[in-house]
């Protein structure tokens, strides 16, 4: 897969194994402008083929996608991918140079691998991560109501409080609050 893992604007190439070796894990392939660097694993290898893969299913299982604003494509999944049997929306947020040791982000929303669970399901006729408010940051849109299964337009939503000044000082040393 061609994309831009690290934030400099140029595409990489990142795998689900190690070409040279086979190696499974995710292994990244940076960019130079003229051609890519040697390569490095930015995250050990998580078991299950689709558990290393960048986007899995069409994203249904797992995708790169920014999912904190910061820029950078995160890794988020339908379940724990170190414990297969814990539904959930779990990310491992891209620190740059690989990711973080990755948490839940959301708990299961009921069922098992099903719909609900999924970062996006059937190309997003379902379900989606988008910003839908307009803050920056990824929102999870069903098109059902995912406790009750009431149709609907739904929407989870993590509010954003815009950051305020509170303390101006300038260059005499002067504060004015």
């Amino acid at each position: 897969m061609l994309i831009d893992i690290n934030g400099d604007g140029l595409p990489d190439r990142v795998f689900d194994r190690n070409p040279k070796t086979d190696q499974q894990g995710f292994f990244v392939y940076l960019n130079t402008g003229d051609g890519f660097d040697n390569g490095k694993q930015w995250q050990a290898n998580l078991g299950d083929n689709w558990k290393n893969r960048p986007t899995n299913a069409n994203g249904e299982n797992s995708m790169l996608i920014d999912i904190n604003g910061d820029g950078l494509p995160d890794r988020v999944f339908d379940r724990n991918p170190e414990v297969d049997d814990q539904p959930g929306l779990f990310v491992y947020l891209n620190t740059g140079n690989g990711f973080d040791n990755g948490k839940q982000w959301q708990s299961s929303l009921g069922g098992d691998y099903n719909w609900k669970n999924r970062p996006m399901y059937e190309n997003g006729e379902h379900s989606m991560l988008i910003d839908i408010n307009g803050d920056g940051l990824l929102d999870r849109v069903f098109d059902r109501n995912p406790k009750t299964d009431q149709q609907g337009f739904f929407v989870y939503s993590k509010p954003y409080k815009t950051p305020r000044l509170k303390v101006i000082t300038n260059g005499f040393g002067i504060q004015t609050t």
